[in-house]
This record gives structure tokens, C-alpha cells and sequence, in this order.
């Protein structure tokens, strides 16, 4: 019953337009255990405590129903109809970690499946797992996870069409090569004690010139809450704008629709224009720079940001 509610308050989530299994749950919920990454906002973070924690209640008295506590997270209560939604997947990777003693057949097929390896939403908990079961995976099996990580990451085309997107230029093979020994790097953070001395070797190797992995055990880590609008460029790269690239640039900038409606907005950039606005007025009286050349972009894109910020004692009218 509580997996059904589980999948009917996914279902009935506003933010879940995605026809397939995606729920978006390494997002709103970072860890099927208690966490820090948990938020606990909704409905659905705690009937995935609820799942979770009923499955485990389960078990723990009779160790011998894991996998009728795994085939039920799998199947609706017709048994032949897989639940939709990604975050069962994750809790069933949770329980089999907790109580693996009977289920072993069942963790070495997940994680030798490649698919699973590579796929982020189900990474915190395959994770963890790893590094749990490795050491008890026999050699052949540690062998082809060991060789995928040697193969390094699957979507290098895709990384460097971004790359040069975002910079201007195309990466240099030493670029490549370097993003790839930090994926390694991060890769086997995760079960580095439970290395081959080889691999440990090259793993040592890695740290000690990349600097240790940050939260391997996430592919998504989260400092901190967002609140607010979200600006294209930080303050560091507004402020070192001439005032013609900077009027040219409020002017001509438009937002694009991203998942989930995070997207950097105008109001965002007028709120991270806040950090440096006492700057560019002294360098606009400095230059005796007309204000009209800025005051029309931003009373037009970026005042919601500044009012947010500022308050209603300061809002934005144009410059003077």
C-alpha cells in the first residue's frame, strides 16, 4: 500500500512531465537513507522514508523475505507490472545493501550491469553498494567493473561539444586525458580500500596529483539551499564588464527554458548585479558616462532583482 502511495504522489507531481521512469528523485531526495541531502519538503520524501522504512522493519524480523520485500518495490500488486518511477530502483539497491547476506546473486547481477553503473540516478545508492560488496564480488566479476572504470567515461563527445560551448575553444588531449583520470579518481573514492594493490597504487597516484575526490559517493552534491532567481554570470564576470559590454549584454540576453524551470532569469542577474552596483556607479561618475546607456536595459531585464534584494526603501528606478 505505501509503495502504491509512493508511486501515485510521484505521479500527481506537478514537476514530473517526463513520460518514462525519470522522477527526478536524486534531486529532491539525495539519499534513500537519512541524510543531510534530504530536504523532507513534500509528500514524497516521506513516503520514501515510509517505503523504506517499512521494507527494513520487514526484513530485519525475518531476514528470509528479502527478496519478496525486493520483488514487491519491483512489481505492482499484479506482480507482473514494474513500478514506474526510478526511486524504487534506489530503495531496492538500499535494502540489499542492508540485508545482503541472502541476496547476493541479486547484487552481483546489479553490479555488473553497466547500465547501473553508469546511471546517475541510481548512483548514491549503487555507490554504496559498491563499496559494501566489492571485496566479496569474486575476481572476474571485480574485473569488469575495474575495466569500465579503466576505459574511463562514456560521453567524452558529449563533454567536450560542452566544453567548447561554454569556452570558445576546443579541450586539448590533456585536457581530456586529465578529466579522465579525475572521474577515475572519483570513481574508485569509493571503494579505494577494497582495491587490488595495483589499482590502489594508481588510485594513490590520482590523489596525489588531483587532490582527493569531493562526496564520491554522490554524482549530485548540494552546499547549500537555492533560494531565489539565478543569474547567467557571476558577480566576478558582471564586474569585469566595460559599461558597453555590459549594456549590450542586459539588452540582448534572454532566458532559456531549462527542467524543472531552474534556469538563470533577468531578475537573477539584476540580484547578482547587487554585489558590484556601488562599483559601477563610481566608475560610471569617473568616466562622466551618460546614465541612459544603462538605465534602459536595466530597469527593463534586471529591477525585480534589485528590488528583491534591496527592498522597497531602494528600489530601482534608473540611474542617476
Amino acid at each position: 500500500m505505501l509503495c502504491d502511495l509512493l508511486e501515485e504522489a510521484i505521479s500527481m507531481s506537478e514537476r514530473n512531465e517526463d513520460p518514462g521512469r525519470e522522477d527526478y528523485s536524486y534531486i529532491w531526495r539525495g539519499a534513500i537513507e537519512s541524510h543531510s541531502q534530504n530536504e523532507g519538503r513534500d509528500l514524497r520524501e516521506h513516503l520514501v522514508s515510509a517505503v523504506r522504512d517499512a521494507s527494513e522493519l520487514i526484513v530485519s524480523s525475518n531476514p528470509a523475505l528479502v527478496r519478496d520485500v525486493v520483488r514487491c518495490l519491483h512489481y505492482r500488486t499484479d506482480k507482473t507490472t514494474l513500478r514506474r518511477w526510478k526511486v524504487f530502483d534506489r530503495i531496492i539497491l538500499h535494502v540489499m545493501r542492508e540485508y545482503p547476506d541472502t541476496v547476493k546473486d541479486l547484487i552481483r547481477d546489479d553490479l555488473t550491469d553497466h547500465a547501473k553503473f553508469e546511471d546517475l540516478r541510481l548512483s548514491h545508492e549503487y555507490r554504496l553498494l559498491l563499496k559494501e560488496m566489492f571485496q566479496k564480488l569474486d575476481s572476474n566479476d571485480q574485473q569488469i567493473i575495474l575495466g569500465w572504470i579503466e576505459a574511463g567515461p562514456d560521453d567524452v563527445e558529449g563533454w567536450t561539444q560542452r566544453v567548447t560551448e561554454a569556452v570558445g575553444e576546443v579541450p586539448s588531449l590533456e585536457d581530456i586525458e586529465k578529466r579522465k583520470r579525475s572521474w577515475q579518481r572519483d570513481k574508485l573514492a569509493v571503494f579505494y580500500h577494497s582495491l587490488p594493490k595495483p589499482w590502489a597504487n594508481r588510485y594513490n597516484a590520482m590523489v596525489n596529483e588531483l587532490g582527493p575526490a569531493d562526496h564520491p559517493e554522490f554524482s549530485h552534491y548540494s552546499m547549500g539551499v537555492m533560494r531565489g532567481p539565478i543569474s547567467p554570470k557571476g558577480s566576478a564576470n558582471l564586474a569585469q564588464m566595460q559599461v558597453d559590454e555590459l549594456r549590450q549584454f542586459l539588452t540582448d540576453w534572454k532566458p532559456t527554458k531549462e527542467a524543472l524551470g531552474i534556469a538563470p532569469s533577468q531578475e537573477g542577474t539584476g540580484a547578482r548585479s547587487v554585489k558590484w552596483w556601488r562599483t559601477i556607479l563610481q566608475s560610471m561618475r569617473r568616466l562622466r558616462r551618460p546614465s541612459k546607456d544603462l538605465a534602459q536595459p536595466m530597469s527593463d531585464h534586471s529591477c525585480k532583482g534589485f528590488e528583491m534584494r534591496l527592498g522597497k526603501r531602494n528600489r530601482l528606478h534608473g540611474l542617476r
